[in-house]
């Protein structure tokens, strides 16, 4: 625990050495000189008097008011600006003792222009910092007709959109989508990032806030950051999107359709593919049918009611080819197992899920959330493998056939009460959750196998069983949480929670009877009958402190779990009860020039599963047989992280550095060992002494000069594992460090260029065997480019090179993968466009992984697809109620 309170003690000095500091506090209101109405979003920035640096910056809330810091003793000047407005400047002029400066109302006078046919555009700045969020202007960074929004998103500096299509926001994930300030219904990025245009975007904001979790259970914690889309005024009301269709060479194709309607607070999506290739092209591994069609509608149905809804169906079957080659280790010997396996997946799946917002009046609101989801799975697996010694001896050979079919009916839904009171900042949260889960599984294994016997003689042996598993799950639960204001921004926050978990499991194992021509042989050894009540109660008190420049909070969390599982093959009843304390603090301070420093610990506990707890044989997989464990003990992990990020909005730069540190108590891990015909028997087990040391710098600069962002990458990463290796207990030592560098250039309106590298080492040492030590290299290049050319013709690539030294023989790469594509628009508002794709232009697409687990390292080759052409014809629809497009705010010119 020392650990804990070394860092407790540092938050605590660093709070208290900060919280001395004398801060001067500059207030006022932005008006309309004619009018006297507010004028929202005025940009407010405080100057170094002396060079006329920037010092800090804000924008005027909704009322116009204005809160603005600087330290006490400088001498500075404030500059207010508004489009189309004269440009406000006043010093600031202060005594020693102040500590708040009352401007009053700013009036705004708007510029005077008399010349007929001259228009004025206003300077409006790429991006403007406030407190919790950073927000860009969208109109600053050009994108061509008919863009998405993931391409203007790649523009802006410190945005980085993944490969899987998440976002980052200077390293950090952004796991919260928000359209002009209400919540997606979706959090998946590309719902957004791949429907919405990019001209409709006005702003695109970087918030830190309360996860949503959070914010319903009214409890503060880890702040989280959330992206919001900010729509153009004339765009809120209109119909746009796209309807494609594509073919190919080997009978490829893919139709689709993403159709938007928005009317103010009402917008309706629609949107569905159909086809043998990814949505989007590109190449992915094994062999897809898709059917996909979604539906959301949000809408401010009345004034106190604001609904939001969604429906989305899926139908899809992936044929997968694979080749393994698996490394296994114990003390005293290693076993290979290669195999080559084909996967067929068939999924049947629907979702609807709902989210009503009723606001009984000023102090009071009602959510309720429900869900349901219905899916239906069949898959069927032939596994061919041999399993050898390290002299190449086989040991197991065979082939596995197995066949699942399931079914999975799911209802889920909360209801949520806020009460907020006369007492400013006093608050009462109630939720209540509900849900019914159940699955039903068929599955059949079909088993030959040659072993060894310990004469080395060869031994023929067969399986073929059924399994039939039915589970029925209830939750129900509690949480009341009560906020308390005991002085000037501070906060006492006590909540309780209470969970009932009701999980009813039945699994019947049937061998096949020759005679009968039928599954009748029951195998009790394999069978169960449980009925587990599971009951979680959460005790919690938090003190939390906001001010202008730093907020903190400090409290203390109780959790008792009580686990009673009844096993009714054997009619025999256990107990387990554990209780444990969950310590947590964060504290966040805003420095001047816009850096910020974030500071956490807390502590976590995590349950056992209802599998890893219940003593049943599970011989599903022929070669790798599982058994449960009822004297398992949750394990406990301590998380502590330190972040320091800054921006400088005047050049468009910035930096973030995280440094995240874990340590685990009575981590759940797999106590294995192998009999001599290489099938490996594992049972879960409570291990000490892991723990993990990550940290993150990364580097965003723009060269204002050549208009280009570039940003560098840092990661480092130390682990101590703790595993088994034949019973056991084996340290396991990972080091990995990468550097990443990205490039993105325009030059005018021609051409679109970006770069992007990465190298990375990683080295794993074990404490037991040095067979499993392992080291390897990668790297990858990314070149993207697209030129403009006259006559609405646009042409570009996007390749990749990747490399790997150190995996198993025949596993590594060294290939490039070339795409290329060529399109062109028609029509007026370039509504038509004609694409032309090539695909690994040069057959080099492999997919080679290397996966490392606690006792075996698996290199894996799966097939993927190819070489291969596309003919695409798109059509946009772009339609708004409200008139032409407004220009985009530019340098200040005379037109």
């Amino acid at each position: 625990m020392k650990p804990i309170f070394l860092f407790l003690l540092l938050f605590t000095s660093f709070f208290v050495a900060q919280g001395q500091q004398k801060q001067l506090h500059v207030k006022g209101r932005v008006l309309d000189f004619s009018s006297r109405e507010p004028l929202p979003g005025a940009i407010v920035i405080m100057l170094n008097a002396k060079d006329s640096t920037m010092h800090s910056n804000t924008a005027a809330a909704v009322s116009g008011d204005f809160t603005i810091a600087a330290q006490h003793g400088g001498q500075y000047k404030l500059k207010v600006q508004f489009m189309g407005y004269e440009t406000f400047t006043q010093a600031i002029n202060y005594q020693d003792t102040t500590t708040i400066v009352q401007l009053g109302d700013i009036f705004m006078n708007m510029k005077n222009v008399t010349l007929a046919g001259v228009e004025i555009v206003q300077q409006r700045p790429p991006m403007v910092v406030k407190k919790d969020t950073v927000e860009y202007n969208a109109g600053s960074f050009k994108t061509q007709p008919n863009a998405l929004l993931e391409e203007l998103l790649k523009k802006m500096p410190g945005l980085k959109l993944e490969a899987d299509g998440s976002l980052t926001y200077n390293g950090e994930p952004i796991p919260e989508l928000m359209l002009d300030g209400r919540p997606l219904f979706s959090d998946d990025p590309k719902t957004a990032t791949k429907n919405l245009p990019a001209d409709i975007v006005d702003r695109i904001q970087i918030i830190d806030k309360q996860s949503r979790d959070n914010e319903l259970s009214g409890v503060s914690g880890k702040k989280v950051k959330a992206l919001n889309i900010v729509l153009k005024a004339d765009r809120r009301k209109g119909v746009y999107g796209n309807v494609n269709a594509a073919g190919g060479n080997d009978e490829r194709y893919l139709v689709g359709m993403n159709l938007n309607r928005f009317n103010g607070p009402q917008q309706i999506m629609l949107n569905g593919t159909m086809g043998n290739v990814p949505p989007g092209g590109a190449s992915m591994a094994g062999q897809l049918k898709t059917k996909n069609l979604g539906f959301t509608y949000n809408s401010d149905v009345t004034k106190k009611l604001r609904v939001n809804a969604s429906y989305n169906f899926s139908k899809n079957e992936m044929l997968m080819q694979r080749s393994n080659n698996r490394e296994y280790f114990s003390v005293d010997s290693t076993k290979y197992n290669r195999s080559n396996s084909q996967n067929l997946n068939q999924t049947e799946a629907h979702r609807f899920g709902a989210r009503f917002e009723y606001t009984i009046d000023s102090t009071q609101m009602l959510i309720w959330s429900p869900s349901v989801s219905y899916n239906r799975t069949n898959t069927n697996t032939l596994n061919n493998f041999e399993i050898s010694s390290v002299t190449n001896t086989m040991r197991n050979k065979g082939l596995d056939n197995t066949t699942n079919e399931s079914t999975t009916p799911n209802v889920n839904m909360n209801l949520m009460y806020r009460k907020k009171f006369a007492k400013k900042g006093r608050s009462l949260n109630t939720m209540l959750t509900f849900g019914n889960n159940s699955s039903d599984r068929i599955g059949y294994l079909n088993s030959a196998r040659l072993l060894k016997d310990s004469l080395n003689n060869d031994v023929a042996d067969t399986t073929r069983q059924q399994n039939l598993s039915d589970n029925k799950g209830q939750t129900l639960g509690v949480r009341v949480t009560y906020v308390e204001p005991v002085g000037n921004g501070r906060f006492l926050e006590a909540s309780y929670g209470y969970n009932r978990n009701l999980m009813r499991n039945v699994k019947n194992t049937f061998n096949w009877d020759t005679l009968k021509g039928g599954y009748t042989g029951f195998v009790d050894s394999l069978s169960n009958s449980f009925k587990n009540t599971t009951s979680f109660q959460n005790v919690g008190l938090n003190f939390r402190t906001n001010r202008l420049k730093y907020n903190y909070v400090f409290g203390l969390n109780m959790q008792v779990n009580d686990l009673q599982s009844l096993d009714r093959t054997k009619d025999s009843t256990s107990h387990q009860r554990t209780v444990n304390f969950a310590p947590m603090a964060t504290f966040d301070y805003t420095f001047a020039g816009n850096k910020q420093l974030y500071m956490s610990y807390n502590g976590q506990t995590q349950q056992p599963t209802l599998q890893q707890l219940q003593p049943v044989v599970d011989r599903s997989n022929s070669l790798y047989i599982v058994t449960g464990n009822p004297n398992l003990r949750p394990s406990f992990t301590h998380n502590m992280n330190i972040n320091l990020s800054a921006f400088n909005p005047a050049t468009m730069r910035g930096f973030n550095l995280g440094v995240n540190g874990t340590t685990t108590m009575n981590k759940i891990v797999n106590k294995s060992f192998f009999d001599e015909n290489g099938v490996q028997y594992s049972m879960p087990e409570n291990l000490s002494g892991a723990y993990n040391v990550s940290a993150f710098l990364s580097n965003n600069l723009f060269l204002k000069k050549i208009k280009a962002s570039l940003s560098f990458a840092t990661a480092l990463s130390y682990s101590n594992d703790v595993s088994f290796l034949n019973s056991e207990k084996n340290l396991t030592k990972n080091m990995s460090v990468t550097e990443t560098v990205n490039f993105n250039f325009n030059y005018k309106e021609l051409l679109e260029l970006g770069v992007a590298g990465s190298v990375g080492y990683n080295s794993a040492k074990s404490s037991l065997t040095k067979a499993a030590n392992n080291n390897y290299l990668s790297a990858t290049g990314q070149l993207n480019f697209t030129v403009h050319l006259p006559g609405k013709i646009h042409i570009g690539s996007a390749s990749t090179y990747s490399y790997t030294a150190g995996r198993s023989q025949g596993y590594d790469l060294n290939n490039a993968i070339v795409n290329g594509y060529i399109y062109k628009n028609f029509f007026k508002n370039n509504m038509a466009e004609l694409r032309f794709t090539a695909y690994d232009i040069f057959n080099q697409n492999v997919s080679l992984t290397r996966n490392v687990y606690e006792n075996y390292i698996d290199d894996v080759r799966t097939d993927v697809m190819q070489r291969y052409f596309m003919l695409a014809v798109i059509i946009h629809i772009n339609k708004f109620g409200g008139g032409a497009p407004k220009k985009a705010a530019m340098p200040t010119s005379i037109k």
